[in-house]
């Protein structure tokens, strides 16, 4: 049923075929290296065949048609671009809807499908795109119920609300939006921003509770746990979600401040984690926040972070996405809660009655935002339940109108008004998560007991003013597989910024390193 688990068991079925080619036939790594940068597979619609080849030029023209005049017309325009003779301009037309507004509007899953790059085939445009209209075998992942949130049930909440401080929000908004010039994720110095937040949240809930899962390009996700409770059993997660990276539709090399899209997200995330250890809150389930990276660029880090948690057979209980939560013009703050079909009833009914709940001096609404709008979609497309919250819909007059631009500052935005954000999400991670019947709630979040893990220490995160013209800061990376319910990795290659054998970084990807793969990519 899924597109994504029909191309992973295509790119197998080719590795197969061709077993005895792995050690002894040469690649050049440059050659290999340039196919993969050339060639993208994109997703533009919830269809199995909504799915369609790029050239990374031809992909870039998209974008920056998207970014800079969304219009019927200019998309269609594209058709004539030489760039697109070969492309399946089914992409062209699904993008070209009157109204267009947030997000890529499309998941790229080069990377979340990077095992067909291990095929000892040749690297062509053929080997990358089997056949996706083949019937996936992959289990469905089962439906859940969302009971109907229930405050008398975790009077706990209450306590943790009044904590909620909008000054701590808006301080996290201008750091993260001023010390770096852009953390758009194909710059020199998108890692910086994430390794900041990686120590960030080391600060709060602990080394061995924090790790970076890699991407292929230099932006990782960074990944926080509040293990389940002492005792529990219970293997499903809740996932807290927002993306790091930023972006200047005018100038990809541009300033991109990103304070809303998505520093705010960000600085709701890491409250809410704040909140949850000191108060020594340990639920039934586990709870993890996601930062992921390469958002604006079609969705890039959490489609690879969902198709990794599919492949190893998590269970998501629940995810939550905030994009852009702080531009708050109104008398009143507003959470929007995004309603496209492919979302989750169930759990949009439980969103809302969080809301109603434990943020009800917001008004609370709904709009339509469109395939690939945010991180969550990445996870719907996995079968796993998500939803996503966030200040406006795209054809809403209080859209942020200083987006994707220079512009989108610190100062032009209200966290004040944002808080509601922290208590709806501290609410949804608390009630998903629910209660341990046998909880230790007095234990500290940062010093886990159950399933300890061993990553690398983060020291002083960065704090420097950085600039597109300074040299990249080299932080110690986290092993994602040892992080507790992270995806399991038998593999032995690695990469490292800096080194030129890649030797201090452990190999990122769930499959063996060949032995053709460039020692620097």
């Amino acid at each position: 049923m899924q597109a994504l688990a029909a191309f992973v068991l295509a790119a197998t079925s080719i590795a197969a075929a061709h077993p005895h080619h792995h050690h002894h036939q040469a690649r050049d790594p440059a050659a290999t290296t340039a196919a993969l940068q050339d060639i993208r597979l994109i997703k533009f619609g919830p269809g199995k065949n909504d799915t369609a080849k790029l050239s990374i030029a031809a992909l870039d023209a998209l974008h920056e048609t998207l970014h800079s005049a969304p219009s019927r017309s200019s998309l269609l325009g594209l058709k004539s671009d030489p760039l697109f003779k070969d492309v399946d301009h089914r992409v062209l037309n699904s993008l070209s809807r009157d109204g267009y507004g947030c997000g890529p509007g499309y998941i790229d899953m080069s990377d979340a499908l990077l095992p067909a790059y291990n095929s000892p085939a040749p690297v062509t445009s053929s080997s990358l795109i089997p056949d996706l209209s083949a019937d996936d075998d992959s289990e469905p992942v089962e439906k859940v119920a969302f009971p109907s949130p229930n405050p008398t049930s975790y009077p706990e909440i209450s306590s943790m609300l009044a904590q909620v401080d909008g000054a701590s929000l808006t301080d996290f908004v201008k750091t993260l939006s001023t010390n770096f010039t852009t953390r758009y994720y194909r710059s020199s110095i998108a890692r910086n921003s994430a390794t900041w937040i990686q120590g960030r949240w080391v600060d709060i809930v602990g080394p061995s509770n924090v790790a970076l899962t890699e991407n292929s390009f230099n932006q990782p996700n960074v990944v926080a746990a509040i293990p389940a409770a002492e005792g529990s059993t219970n293997e499903e997660i809740v996932i807290l979600g927002a993306h790091l990276d930023s972006i200047n539709q005018r100038s990809t090399t541009g300033a991109a401040p990103g304070a809303d899209d998505d520093a705010s997200g960000i600085a709701v995330l890491t409250q809410v984690l704040q909140i949850l250890t000191e108060s020594g809150y340990r639920g039934l389930r586990r709870i993890e926040a996601h930062a992921y990276a390469g958002e604006e660029g079609g969705l890039l880090g959490s489609a690879r972070l969902a198709s990794q948690y599919k492949s190893a057979g998590k269970v998501v209980r629940a995810m939550i996405q905030m994009d852009m939560v702080g531009y708050q013009p109104g008398s009143k703050p507003t959470i929007t809660m995004i309603n496209d079909t492919e979302i989750d009833a169930g759990l949009q009914t439980f969103t809302r009655g969080i809301v109603s709940n434990y943020a009800s001096e917001a008004t609370m609404r709904t709009a339509a935002c469109g395939y690939a709008c945010s991180d969550h979609s990445p996870w719907i497309e996995q079968g796993y339940p998500a939803v996503c919250i966030s200040e406006a819909g795209p054809e809403d007059s209080t859209l942020n109108p200083y987006y994707h631009s220079a512009n989108d500052t610190w100062d032009k935005i209200d966290m004040e008004k944002g808080k509601v954000f922290v208590k709806a999400v501290l609410a949804f991670a608390i009630e998903a998560s629910e209660r341990a019947p046998t909880a230790s709630t007095s234990t500290e979040a940062s010093t886990s007991t159950d399933a300890p893990v061993t990553t690398t220490s983060v020291g002083e995160p960065v704090s420097t003013e950085t600039t597109g013209d300074e040299e990249e800061t080299t932080v110690p990376t986290a092993d994602p597989t040892e992080l507790p319910n992270a995806p399991e990795d038998d593999s032995d290659g690695s990469r490292s910024e800096g080194d030129e054998d890649g030797s201090s970084t452990p190999w990122p990807f769930p499959w063996e390193k060949p032995d053709w793969w460039p020692a620097k990519w």
